[in-house]
């Protein structure tokens, strides 16, 4: 019986470590320009992907609670609308004083960057 010997996996070398450097920026750039150019078709499927996981289980929840799924849906997006609608009255008011604060903000830190 010859016994079973293996030689070890080759050193990794510069060139290889190389190749598989510039396969993976290449990848990355490809993903970027076609997400890029597919935007309009990428950013409403993610986006309701994203509403349906949300929405998903209040909609879950009235269901179990026997609320005609018709109903539930029309209870889920327009309460969502009005929370949305709540949360941008809320933060109007801080918006605005910030955006008319902004310049002064820039000028002063402007300066004390200037002095460093």
């Amino acid at each position: 019986m010859a016994a079973d010997t293996k030689d070890p996996p080759p050193a990794p070398t510069g060139e290889g470590n190389a190749v598989a450097t510039a396969a993976m920026v290449i990848i990355i750039v490809m993903t970027v320009a076609a997400l890029r150019l597919g935007r309009s078709v990428v950013l409403p499927v993610v986006l309701s992907v994203l509403l349906s996981l949300l929405l998903g289980t209040p909609m879950r929840w009235l269901h179990r609670h026997h609320v005609p799924e018709r109903i539930g849906a029309a209870l889920v997006v327009f309460g969502a609308l009005a929370l949305a609608a709540g949360a941008a009255a809320l933060l109007i008011a801080p918006a605005t004083d910030w955006i008319n604060t902004a310049p002064a903000t820039l000028k002063r830190v402007e300066g004390k960057v200037r002095r460093l």
